[in-house]
């Protein structure tokens, strides 16, 4: 004959989550009333083996989870070097160039952010970009950032300021010659104007 006492269900209590460097012994991190966990005093760089334990209200444990391996990567990668563009002063949108940042042991690079001023101008994969969005001509100043893999983000590279001038300027008018001559012809002719522009 059952209790009421041996009826009532015994509900889980907590989780308790355990971490082990791969390869080393597993230690209790912390505990989760729920179904997740942030394990905020990972302690460096490295791989990780997790697993979880469910306690129910009697202090009963069940047998750890399947583990799962987690890659940290808290190091940004260094900031790219060397910006330049083949003309600082160019009808053409900017084209930029850089070294290759580097990322240690870490997740690898991804790819490059490309900063216009303080507005994202877009990303490249490798070391080029062309800022084909660039619609005012002006100068602007470019800056680049490294991601890695883990979304870190380096320290920006030293600003390059890149003036685009895609505005041609005045046609000259008033194109003169003396003719017929007998002597090496010479021209004359007016402005239009001055450029007006970024030049």
């Amino acid at each position: 004959t059952l209790s009421l006492h041996d009826a009532l269900p015994i509900y889980i209590s907590h989780y308790d989550v355990y971490r082990a460097p791969t390869g080393g012994a597993a230690v209790l991190i912390g505990s989760s009333n729920g179904t997740t966990y942030s394990d905020t005093a990972v302690p460096t760089d490295g791989s990780y083996d997790y697993d979880v334990v469910a306690v129910d209200g009697a202090g009963n444990q069940s047998v750890p989870s399947a583990a799962t391996t987690v890659s940290v990567d808290l190091t940004p990668p260094t900031a790219p070097t060397g910006l330049t563009d083949a003309a600082t002063l160019t009808a053409s949108k900017p084209s930029l160039s850089w070294t290759l940042s580097t990322d240690g042991t870490g997740s690898g690079i991804v790819r490059y952010d490309v900063y216009r001023g303080a507005v994202l101008a877009g990303s490249s994969p490798g070391t080029t970009f062309t800022d084909t969005t660039l619609a005012t001509n002006g100068s602007y100043a470019y800056t680049v950032k490294a991601v890695d893999a883990a979304g870190n983000q380096s320290a920006a590279s030293s600003p390059l300021t890149v003036t685009w001038d895609s505005t041609p300027p005045p046609v000259p008018v008033g194109l003169t010659a003396i003719t017929p001559t007998s002597a090496a012809p010479v021209l004359s002719w007016t402005s239009g104007g001055p450029a007006g522009d970024f030049d």
